[in-house]
């Protein structure tokens, strides 16, 4: 059985033209596909998780019958402008809530395309008494669809985690909020962060972002959970925690220790370098503070690109830097891949007098 249902579109277009006379559309405007084309839909959207989400729909969907997917198409002059498509069973992955609707993605090549979807989407809930969540990628980053939602009655809801939605920092969890109806849908009041576009510089979208993980930390205190909070945790969404008050949820040993791997993980793939846990590095900016003394750790092995200098490394581990045969058997043993440390070897010691000796004579 279908969630979208078309016998719904006469009093919802009426509606639509009145609330935007400047944006007039048709029912025949509004159409249910019967098989989904890839390739003819992945142009609209803009997304890469998006595009890749696409592919495993298509393959449920033309399924005869589809029975966890339903799609609506929004097409003006036989040219395709926007879809939406919904999840209707399975939408929260721990529960089995029937009464619950997962709008999985919304795709627009055109400014509006996806408020008039959104709108029969919320309109089709609201008849069939049926609750609707959904999940904005790139968080607050994602302003356009953020505000799309919001000014449509959604709101963030924590509480759908983790039955409906894994924990994750990147994306916002949101529900349509029990106040909206088919009479104020179009008239809701729309946000400030949606009004004031100072509020939309990139220091307040890593603050508001920082705050919303901070509230998925101190909803779980399972390690896997916060595990996954910090996962794609960014650098700059740290720091503007760390300028809150209110943050004795970062100074539990638990999430000191996943910030750390954390960090630990990111330079390892940017920088190549390979860290110890074990030593700490005391001169950092902030010696004081658990978390940034932390995270700045010493390098234990060269850097994997040949473009970093070995002299510095070279001049900081070995005893005697001035002396020329010193610092050529320490170079050697940097260049092969082993551990730089001053204490050499018997052998080692024999040679490397030998030739010193021979050096000074010279």
């Amino acid at each position: 059985m279908g969630f979208f249902k078309l016998d719904y579109l006469k009093n919802y277009v009426e509606k639509f033209n009145n609330t935007y006379p400047d944006n007039q559309i048709t029912k025949e405007m509004i159409t249910i596909p019967d098989k989904f084309d890839f390739e003819t839909f992945e142009p609209l959207c803009k997304s890469e998780s998006m595009k890749k989400g696409l592919l495993y729909f298509t393959k449920q969907y033309n399924n005869e019958p589809s029975e966890l997917y339903d799609i609506i198409v929004f097409s003006k002059n036989n040219s395709l402008i926007s879809f939406v498509f919904v999840k209707k069973i399975g939408s929260c992955i721990k529960t089995d809530r029937r009464d619950v609707i997962s709008i999985e993605g919304i795709c627009s090549n055109q400014k509006g395309g996806g408020k008039i979807l959104l709108g029969f989407t919320i309109l089709n809930a609201l008849k069939q008494q049926k609750k609707l969540v959904l999940q904005v990628d790139d968080g607050f980053k994602n302003k356009t669809a953020y505000c799309l939602y919001s000014n449509m009655g959604f709101e963030i809801d924590i509480k759908l985690l983790p039955d409906c939605y894994k924990f994750d920092s990147k994306r916002l969890v949101m529900k349509l909020n029990d106040y909206v109806n088919e009479e104020n849908m179009f008239s809701l009041d729309k946000i400030p962060f949606c009004l004031d576009i100072q509020l939309q510089d990139q220091a307040n979208i890593n603050k508001q972002q920082a705050m919303y993980i901070l509230t998925q930390l101190e909803t779980t205190s399972k390690v896997a959970d916060r595990r996954k909070i910090i996962k794609n945790l960014d650098p700059s969404f740290l720091l503007e925690l760390l300028k809150e008050d209110n943050t004795d949820i970062l100074y539990e040993p638990a999430v000191i220790d996943l910030i750390i791997k954390r960090f630990i993980l990111k330079l390892n793939k940017d920088h190549g370098f390979v860290f110890s846990e074990g030593r700490r590095n005391t001169k950092t900016r902030h010696p004081s503070h658990p978390i940034l003394s932390s995270a700045f750790l010493i390098p234990t092995t060269r850097p994997i690109h040949p473009t970093t200098s070995i002299t510095t490394a070279i001049n900081t581990t070995t005893r005697k830097p001035s002396n020329p045969i010193l610092t050529r058997a320490t170079r050697r043993r940097y260049q092969t891949g082993s551990s730089i440390s001053p204490t050499l070897t018997k052998k080692h010691k024999k040679n490397i007098k030998q030739k010193t000796r021979k050096y000074k004579s010279t």
